[in-house]
């Protein structure tokens, strides 16, 4: 295995963006050790990228990296969530609700082809069967969502909010752990008359267009790529265009109410210190809340170096779960988490894999069970075991720093 030693700087690579040798963001060791290296599965932009392990301390991050001054250049503008916001995109759960997979058509076109042959007189019985089970299935989306709207309603303070009908106080009422899980996931904050909330990385500024629908008024957001913060600035919303370091330390300590990271501390170059500084810009009774991505879970030890938690290039450090506890332990008193349910996790990885002819039965069986509409379901219990790689965050209570 390659050493790396920290302040060396590397050539660029070969789509020109300067790479640079570094120290591990949470002990500072400057030993560490290459594991594997790949590609940039999602976006297919040129270069080799590098996953090293800290020979002191085992924190995995990337190494060489992209400089700090060139990580604007590592998003395309193709990225998600960069473009200008659209029609549609203030539905807090937009997608997030129900359980996802390919239309009926899909699954009908699934199950003729894989239904064995030998009991071809009653295939057509189940495909029709499961082509309207799925069209049934749609049917109780607008309960689920007027449940979640209950939820926020009820439990989480948006008391304010008109109620839309369908059966909701009864739907959340029957359901409540789901609906607590469901707004965990999406980082939903409990309502706070006047209070301040700040986005960090906060791309076009959907969710805060979001949260403004809600009823919050003192929104902000920082975003590093000059276009996504055109795109929310164009939406009227107050968005600087900075490093979420440099743009956090120009606001005054305990200043925030609450502060959102969604998918965000895996792609800062040291979510350690930001951590440390997001605390000290918490009020007493401030909220952080965060989501990223960890590999110790199953689509990890399944897909290795094509799972989810290692992005090439946009990724600096790629979690395991349990550093993440540690880290938050140190700044918060109270801290829950929630796994979340995304089918694309599997299916992404099992098509780069295919794709690579490195794939065999189990990432076709994947995408099988994504036509067949049951995917979601699949993703769900893992979640609710804890063994999906995206959490979700809600810490409370900062400890004041010693």
């Amino acid at each position: 295995m390659n050493d790396f030693r920290n302040s060396v700087e590397m050539p660029k690579d070969n789509s020109g963006v300067r790479l640079v040798a570094v120290s591990c963001p949470r002990c500072g060791a400057s030993e560490s050790k290459r594991l594997f290296e790949g590609e940039d599965y999602l976006h297919r932009l040129p270069g080799r990228f590098y996953v090293s392990e800290c020979s002191a301390c085992q924190l995995r991050f990337q190494n060489p990296r992209p400089a700090q001054e060139e990580l604007a250049k590592v998003y395309p503008s193709e990225y998600t969530h960069h473009q200008s916001l659209g029609a549609g995109s203030g539905s807090l759960a937009a997608g997030a609700v129900l359980p996802g997979g390919s239309g009926p058509s899909a699954a009908r076109q699934t199950l003729r082809r894989f239904v064995p042959p030998m009991i071809r007189r009653w295939r057509w019985v189940l495909v029709e069967l499961w082509h309207d089970f799925l069209q049934i299935r749609a049917v109780p989306a607008r309960i689920i969502q007027a449940g979640l709207d209950e939820h926020l309603r009820c439990q989480l303070g948006y008391s304010h909010l008109p109620r839309k009908g369908g059966g909701g106080r009864l739907v959340e009422r029957l359901l409540r752990p789901y609906f607590r899980w469901r707004a965990r996931c999406l980082l939903i904050p409990s309502f706070k008359h006047d209070g301040r909330l700040i986005d960090l990385g906060c791309a076009n500024g959907g969710f805060l267009s979001q949260m403004a629908a809600k009823g919050w008024k003192d929104l902000r957001g920082i975003e590093l790529v000059p276009a996504a913060a055109a795109a929310a600035r164009q939406a009227g919303l107050n968005v600087d265009c900075d490093t979420i370091e440099h743009g956090l330390n120009s606001f005054p300590d305990a200043h925030f109410d609450v502060i959102v990271a969604s998918m965000v501390l895996e792609h800062v170059v040291n979510p350690f210190e930001v951590v440390a500084l997001v605390r000290s810009k918490l009020k007493a009774d401030g909220t952080f809340l965060f989501s990223t991505v960890v590999r110790d879970t199953p689509d990890g030890a399944l897909f290795g170096k094509y799972s989810v938690s290692y992005d090439y290039r946009r990724h600096m450090t790629f979690f395991a779960e349990n550093d993440l506890h540690e880290l938050l332990a140190r700044h918060f008193r109270s801290i829950v988490h929630a796994h979340d349910n995304v089918t694309r996790d599997f299916t992404r990885p099992a098509r780069w894999r295919i794709e690579r002819r490195e794939g065999g039965g189990v990432d076709r069986l994947f995408l099988v069970i994504e036509k067949l509409g049951l995917l979601r379901l699949l993703c769900t219990i893992l979640a609710w075991m804890g063994k999906m790689p995206r959490l979700s965050f809600s810490c409370r209570g900062p400890v004041a720093e010693q």
